[in-house]
């Protein structure tokens, strides 16, 4: 059994549980989104493809988390001038959870039914995916308190994976530094350190901040 792995039909039962508790946000079972991972400058025919929009030279780390900021799948590699939303698209958890299922069934085999997982603005809306309502909806509307409120819970309960990648970036450091080594290197590198974050959360392993 992998260390970054889908979960369990109980384990995915207990995490929208959580986002409930938490965000009172049913049916909400985890949050997609990307980080940039810095790297060394790549050969000049890949040079435009991995500079990205804050002007380094980076390729994508895109994750799939749950409610404890544990990696339940990792897509690392694509350029860091791909779109967050086009790397999630070409993965397998993606094309396994966009197929239609049956009354009852589980969405990639492990979603429950009406379930979904939160993203932001960039991403298309699906049955599976939910993001908030675009800035142009919030103001001058009947429903416009409405939608804010409901943009304030999904943009709260979407911050899990936003914390993850900080966690994953406080822990190992190097991932967010430039780099001599490279992109194949640190590729290597980020898959690495996303399996021993999960590790530290599976062990509760207490990490010293200096």
């Amino acid at each position: 059994e992998g260390v970054i792995r889908l979960p369990t039909h109980e384990e995915a039962d207990d995490s929208m549980a959580a986002f409930l508790d938490e965000w009172s946000l049913p049916g909400c079972v985890g949050a997609v989104d990307g980080t940039k991972i810095r790297s060394r400058c790549p050969a000049r025919m890949l040079r435009q493809a991995y500079y990205d929009k804050d002007g380094n030279y980076s390729f994508n780390l895109h994750a799939l988390c749950d409610d404890t900021r544990r990696f339940l799948a990792c897509s690392i590699g694509w350029p860091g001038a791909a779109n967050d939303s086009v790397t999630w698209e070409n993965t397998r958890e993606y094309q396994d959870i966009r197929r239609p299922v049956g009354d009852g069934g589980r969405r990639g085999g492990w979603m429950p039914a009406g379930s979904f997982l939160v993203t932001d603005t960039h991403y298309k809306l699906a049955p599976f995916q939910m993001k908030p309502w675009p800035q142009n909806h919030l103001v001058g509307h009947v429903d416009s308190a409405k939608k804010v409120e409901f943009n304030r819970v999904v943009t709260g309960s979407r911050r899990v994976i936003e914390r993850a990648f900080g966690t994953l970036k406080s822990q190992f450091r190097q991932l967010d530094l430039p780099s001599e080594y490279s992109i194949d290197e640190k590729i290597v590198d980020a898959w690495a350190c996303s399996i021993l974050h999960n590790l530290i959360i599976d062990y509760n392993v207490v990490i010293d901040a200096q």
